[in-house]
C-alpha cells in the first residue's frame, strides 16, 4: 500500500494490541480499499508465522438508536477489535468496500511506527457487511458522541474482547 493515510498516522501513536480501519489506494487507477491497521510489539510480530491463520467476525448491534458495527480479527490466536461508525466521515465508503471486496488486508506496525507486515486474507464477512449496509442505510444518522456512548454501554455486556468474539459467532 503506497498512500499515507490518516489511519496510518493514527496507528503509529496507539498502544500495542490496537486495531483501526482505514482507506487506501494501491495506485491511481485502482478503487479505494478498506484495510485494517494493527499496532503490535516486536514479540507478537515475530511470533506471526509466514502464513498465519486469520479469522474475522463482524455483526451489527443497535444501542440507543445507534448502529454499532464491531469488527474483530483473530490473528495467530490474538484478538483485535475496531468499530465501524457508518455516520462518521468515510464510514459509509468503508462499509461499502467491505461489502464488495473479496480480500481484506492487515497492515501490521511495530514499536517505532514502521510497517512490518502486510497480510491478505479472504473476506469471509463480505455477505455480512452487505446485509449490514442494506439495513444501516435506512436508519437515521447519529453524532460521534452518541456512537461513543452507545459503544461504552455495550462494553458493560461485553467487558472483554473474547466476550464480544463469542457473541459474534
Amino acid at each position: 500500500m503506497s498512500y499515507l493515510t490518516d489511519a496510518e498516522t493514527v496507528i503509529k501513536t496507539l498502544p500495542p494490541g490496537s486495531m483501526i480501519y482505514g482507506r487506501v489506494k494501491q495506485s491511481l487507477g485502482t478503487p479505494w480499499q478498506t484495510v485494517f491497521y494493527i499496532r503490535e510489539d516486536s514479540e507478537h510480530i515475530e511470533a506471526i508465522p509466514p502464513n498465519p491463520p486469520i479469522e474475522m467476525r463482524s455483526g451489527v448491534m443497535e444501542e440507543r438508536g445507534v448502529v454499532l458495527i464491531p469488527i474483530l480479527i483473530k490473528l495467530n490466536d490474538e484478538l483485535y477489535e475496531c468499530w465501524l461508525n457508518y455516520c462518521t466521515q468515510g464510514g459509509k465508503e468503508a462499509l461499502q468496500a467491505l461489502a464488495s471486496q473479496g480480500q481484506n488486508v492487515v497492515l501490521i506496525f511495530k514499536d517505532k511506527g514502521r510497517q512490518e507486515r502486510s497480510i491478505g486474507f479472504n473476506n469471509s464477512c463480505k455477505n455480512t457487511f452487505a446485509l449490514i449496509l442494506e439495513g444501516v442505510s435506512k436508519k437515521p444518522t447519529w453524532q460521534m458522541q452518541e456512537f461513543d456512548a452507545a459503544r461504552e454501554n455495550l462494553y458493560r455486556w461485553f467487558p472483554k474482547i473474547k466476550d464480544l468474539w463469542r457473541e459474534l459467532k
